[in-house]
């Protein structure tokens, strides 16, 4: 996946099972991009693009924000669906399926 947003000068690849690190040094700028990529990251406006395979993908449906690691809330209905579907995934999965057997 790629986040791209108008006031970068390069893409971001984005490593799925990976901790994706970017730096802003600058505390404006940097405050901007969090509250816009969160706002976006609920379903408002914004300009980040998220895209894989050259094709645009919905911040809203496929980015995830933890900004307290501490207080995660478990019962979150789009943090569950999500879970569960990969766990779905490595349950049909023959390398796990032949591993757990």
């Amino acid at each position: 996946m790629r986040l791209v947003h108008p006031t970068w000068g390069k893409k971001i690849e984005i490593k799925e099972n990976a901790v994706n690190v970017i730096y802003i040094e600058n505390e404006k700028d940097f405050y901007k991009c969090v509250y816009e990529f969160c706002i976006q990251a609920n379903g408002g406006e914004g300009t980040f693009i998220l895209s894989k395979d050259l094709k645009e993908l919905s911040v809203s449906k496929n980015i995830d924000i933890v900004t307290d690691v501490l207080n995660i809330e478990l019962n979150d209905k789009k943090l569950l669906t999500r879970l569960y579907a990969k766990l779905k995934e490595f349950a049909v999965d023959d390398e796990d399926y032949l591993a757990t057997n």
